[in-house]
């Protein structure tokens, strides 16, 4: 009730709330929440993905040991993905428990699969899901969870990666305006993303730490007259592999030697004995 609420009038509210904090503090303001909304909303996308890659590397699994069960199984262990910490410990006792009703041998690979599946989706595919979502590197992400286990449990586990993302994009977004310096960049590696520019050439904190230009029209936190104009930069064009291989070659154009392609000093004879015409020569004729 409280997230139908604040979806109705969320808008409206942040107006009020500008009006309090006042105009020099409302830009700033707006973009937090935009962040903060960003991270959020990423974060419960990429648990979607990894839930169903979870579900899906489990029904493999219940399939290849001939679980009676595998189809329920996996579905209920995609949706219990979605329960933070307790959730997979839940799934893998129920799918062990009813394993273990037609023997103890079906029971004990069921528990095996259970942990690699989930195991390969927390520490595999989650940091690279979460890495396309909330824009936040795997070693980041991993790094949070540690924290945030080791400072409050299983609710610091919830919170470690949206918290980290809103923490990288407001780091983001207060660098880039106070040093005037572009921090994102395509080939970065913990800020790695799409810089935006505006016409006279200065980095664009804003865009920058959303990671995009659409996130504020479409959530209305901040007006069109408000919005700066800024454009993404093209992506660098990647090195050819092959024009570094052609510099091994004796006698290198430049360009990759085809080892199927005839030379040309056997195409030229081969012209000379056919003719141009295709037509053989007297010689071979006779």
């Amino acid at each position: 009730m409280l997230a139908y609420w604040l979806a109705c009038d969320y808008p409206r509210m942040h107006h009020e709330v500008c009006t309090i904090i006042g105009q020099e503090k409302e830009t700033s303001y707006r973009f937090m929440v935009a962040i903060l909304s960003r991270s959020v909303g990423g974060y419960m996308r990429g648990m979607v993905i990894t839930s169903i890659c979870g579900g899906f590397l489990a029904f493999i699994g219940f399939t290849i040991i001939g679980h009676p069960y595998a189809a329920l199984m996996a579905i209920f262990t995609g949706i219990m993905h979605l329960v933070p910490v307790v959730g997979p410990w839940v799934s893998a006792a129920i799918a062990t428990v009813l394993g273990f009703m037609f023997s103890p041998m079906l029971a004990l690979w069921t528990l095996v699969v259970t942990m690699v599946a989930q195991n390969v989706t927390d520490n595999v595919i989650s940091p690279k899901v979460m890495q396309s979502s909330v824009q936040v590197h795997p070693v980041m992400s991993l790094t949070a969870l540690v924290i945030g286990s080791a400072l409050m449990g299983p609710i610091g586990m919830v919170i470690a990666i949206p918290l980290c993302a809103a923490l990288k994009g407001i780091f983001v977004y207060y660098f880039e305006n106070e040093t005037g310096r572009q921090l994102v960049a395509y080939d970065g590696a913990v800020f790695k993303g799409t810089p935006y520019r505006d016409t006279e050439g200065n980095p664009v904190a804003a865009y920058d730490a959303l990671g995009d230009d659409t996130f504020i029209y479409e959530s209305e936190l901040i007006g069109n007259e408000t919005a700066p104009e800024a454009q993404a930069m093209p992506k660098p064009e990647f090195d050819n592999p092959w024009i570094k291989l052609s510099g091994l070659q004796p006698d290198a154009t430049g360009f990759f030697k085809n080892p199927f392609a005839k030379d040309d000093d056997t195409s030229s004879d081969d012209d000379t004995k056919t003719g141009i015409d295709g037509s053989m020569d007297d010689s071979d004729s006779k």
